[in-house]
């Protein structure tokens, strides 16, 4: 009797039960969640995450993103000044622009009659904007010959130095935004090291700290990872190279060298230092013209200078053995001097630009 019941029960229970065939599919869950592309739509762009996490000064923003190092500032001051704009690949820099695209040279030359600067024209004799507080009352002259271009001229400010009376025990003081000192600090009493300790006085703490250096304020402070970063100990300064206190120095590449860039010259630039200290053109004597048939054949991401052509990341012969020529940012060659032909050797190898 037992037995039965218990067959009878089996039955019912397999009878109550929905075969599988008839089980609600996992499709219809799937279908009431946001579809995966709504959910990526939302999120944003990887590209957008890359340019959020790089800050001025190349610094990591977001965690998502890649941690990224500086870029390279010194040598693109060339691109800029053509209005290039910057070409990233994310594959190959997930930071860092990997080759620049740049418009025609009327996009940055002048007339005989105008001048540009920054993609705004001005005529002769208007007043134009040149960033830097040492360039005063600039304005755009015509040439002393007709058929050459216009060009932007400024005049300088020249600090002079019976302004203040610096002598032993005292130091000028500067301003971000002013071109020459704006007073003078002088201590009321010069101690040495051993009447220190036996006059037990308290040495003045620094008020600004920069690469291991101790700064007070109105202190000039070099950056030499930042070469074209000008900074003087201030009020909130934060210990790097772009918060308050610093201010981006301007060469002038734009309206200086403007015909310089027009006959397709590249600036040389020297390590530590912001502003070019000469230019590398063609046919000059900087560059060698060494042909090598494996760059002849090149038809794109490449640099050229005249006659002189090389693929991306290869670099090319100059008469200088502390002179480095690389196609590292194409279209155009990166030329950087080093104080030595060791040094220079070195760079080759590790890859870094200033």
């Amino acid at each position: 009797m037992k037995s039965l019941l218990v067959l009878v029960l089996c039955v019912a229970v397999a009878i109550a039960a929905p075969p599988q065939d008839e089980a609600p599919p996992a499709e219809p869950a799937v279908e009431e969640a946001p579809p995966a592309d709504a959910a990526v739509e939302e999120a944003p762009p990887a590209d957008a995450a890359v340019e959020e996490a790089v800050a001025t000064d190349g610094s990591a923003a977001t965690t998502d993103a890649p941690v990224c190092g500086s870029c390279p500032e010194v040598s693109v001051q060339h691109y800029k000044a053509k209005q290039c704009e910057p070409v990233y690949d994310r594959a190959l820099n997930p930071c860092c622009p990997v080759s620049y695209k740049c418009p025609d040279a009327s996009a940055y030359t002048n007339t005989p009659t105008t001048c540009l600067l920054k993609g705004v024209t001005y005529n002769i004799g208007d007043v134009v904007p040149v960033a830097g507080p040492c360039r005063k009352e600039c304005t755009c002259q015509a040439s002393l010959l007709d058929t050459y271009p216009a060009e932007v001229v400024c005049h300088n400010t020249e600090c002079p130095t019976s302004n203040f009376d610096v002598k032993a025990g005292c130091r000028l003081l500067f301003d971000v935004d002013q071109c020459c000192a704006v007073g003078v600090e002088c201590s009321e009493q010069i101690l040495s090291p051993a009447e220190v300790i036996a006059e037990n006085a308290t040495l003045r703490q620094p008020d600004c700290t920069a690469q291991g250096r101790n700064f007070f304020k109105g202190d000039v402070m070099p950056i030499l990872t930042a070469p074209c970063q000008h900074c003087v100990c201030t009020e909130g300064y934060d210990n790097t190279a772009y918060g308050p206190g610093c201010t981006t120095i301007d060469c002038g590449i734009d309206y200086k060298f403007a015909e310089r860039l027009k006959s397709g010259c590249v600036p040389l630039y020297s390590v530590s230092a912001c502003c070019p200290t000469d230019w590398v053109c063609p046919g000059g004597n900087i560059m060698v013209n060494i042909p090598n048939p494996a760059f002849a054949n090149v038809t794109e991401n490449y640099c050229e200078m005249g006659a002189i052509r090389a693929p991306a990341g290869m670099s090319v012969a100059t008469s200088s053995c502390s002179v480095n020529c690389v196609c590292s940012m194409p279209p155009d060659f990166t030329c950087v001097a080093y104080p030595s032909c060791e040094m220079a050797l070195s760079s080759l190898h590790v890859g870094i630009l200033p």
